[in-house]
């Protein structure tokens, strides 16, 4: 018998960071439980329009936009997966979310990735899905709770958008988080 459960995760990713905290019970002992939300730190930019986008792998490292600039390392996303050990489970999330700020304006996060276990750079994560029809990757629960963390990062769309100064996150009007959904066999 399979059996998951979802919830839908966003961070604060652009000037600031935030206290809100992911958890879900998920029967048999199960608990998703989040451990740092991502954030991108303060990015500074030079033009009122960013040329090129903004993006953080699951370690934390961050590459800009050509006129934007900024800590160089963020916090990248962590959900802890927490149940009995040797138990599989299958992954899945959503690719993209909006953020956004107080007052308006929106700044897109897509290419969502994510590592299991180990941080590691953009460009050899694990994509997330446009949807949740397909598994991003399957973990066998390890005694070893560390194994079972997820990392997230991912890109800032911001290639020709005019971005204003301000907190955007996905918990304002107008933002929308993506989803993580863990299936449990």
């Amino acid at each position: 018998m399979c059996s998951y459960r979802s919830f839908s995760f966003g961070w604060v990713l652009l000037l600031a960071s935030t206290g809100a905290s992911v958890w879900a019970n998920l029967g048999w002992g199960q608990t998703l439980t989040s451990l740092a939300n991502m954030g991108f730190g303060k990015v500074e930019f030079s033009a009122a329009t960013l040329d090129g986008n903004i993006t953080m792998g699951p370690n934390g490292v961050i590459t800009y936009s050509p006129n934007s600039s900024g800590p160089g390392l963020g916090t990248a996303g962590q959900v802890r997966i927490d149940g009995t050990t040797g138990l599989v489970v299958d992954i899945k999330c959503t690719n993209a979310m909006t953020l956004a700020r107080v007052g308006g304006g929106t700044v897109g996060l897509t290419n969502l990735r994510l590592s299991v276990g180990t941080p590691q750079p953009f460009a050899t994560a694990l994509a997330c899905r446009p949807n949740l029809g397909q598994n991003v990757t399957s973990l066998v629960i390890s005694a070893n709770a560390a194994q079972n963390i997820l990392y997230f990062g991912g890109r800032l769309a911001t290639n020709g958008v005019a971005v204003q100064n301000g907190i955007y996150q996905t918990s304002n009007p107008g933002g929308l988080p993506a989803t993580l959904r863990v299936v449990y066999q």
